[in-house]
């Protein structure tokens, strides 16, 4: 029950209809206990464990020489240079793992496996190119591009011995029409 004051006479207000509220039930459901609400928030709120989202940011770190412009500013003289960032190439930011550069072999080999996608038509071989270039790691890549050069190498060789066999097959039917072809020696009487 509230009480409202009127005229400096302290007055009670009573709802309508008192028979149908039950206080208690009231008081249940919207009052619980402090240990069941601190036991309820620590198994909703882990804060040891990062979530996914979380831990993904932690592996993104800030280009410090560029405050994560990607570009910075050097003076000339009386004028004032904007430059792309060395440290970052522009980015602004590196990535944990991906941090230095990739060297001239690894960028050639990522060039020659995508080479590999592109004329690649069995669907098991490019999702096995793709992986080895998601992970951009030299053991992969030297992996795929080996398995590759040796299909090509089969290749090669199984249309080397067709050309042997059909050039075989092609003295045999020339020789079988010469002597077919030639006259038979003239016996002399």
């Amino acid at each position: 029950m509230t009480q409202a004051v009127i005229h400096d006479a302290p007055v009670q207000v009573k709802p309508n209809n008192t028979d149908d509220i039950d206080i208690e039930k009231l008081r249940k459901k919207y009052s619980r206990p402090r240990a069941d609400l601190q036991a309820e928030a620590s198994r909703d709120v882990r804060r040891d464990v990062l979530s996914s989202s979380e831990q993904k940011m932690t592996e993104v770190t800030m280009c410090q020489a560029c405050q994560a412009h990607g570009t910075v500013q050097r003076q000339y003289g009386f004028r004032v240079l904007t430059e792309v960032c060395e440290q970052c190439n522009g980015e602004g930011c590196f990535i944990k793992g991906q941090g230095k550069l990739a060297s001239m072999e690894l960028k050639e080999k990522v060039a020659k496996v995508e080479e590999l996608i592109a004329a690649c038509e069995d669907i098991d071989e490019l999702e096995e190119l793709e992986a080895a270039l998601k992970d951009k790691s030299m053991v992969k890549l030297d992996a795929v591009l080996k398995k590759a050069r040796m299909k090509m190498i089969l290749a090669r060789e199984a249309e080397l011995a067709a050309e042997e066999a059909a050039k075989a097959a092609a003295a045999e039917t020339s020789t079988a029409q010469s002597s077919s072809d030639s006259p038979a020696p003239a016996e002399i009487s």
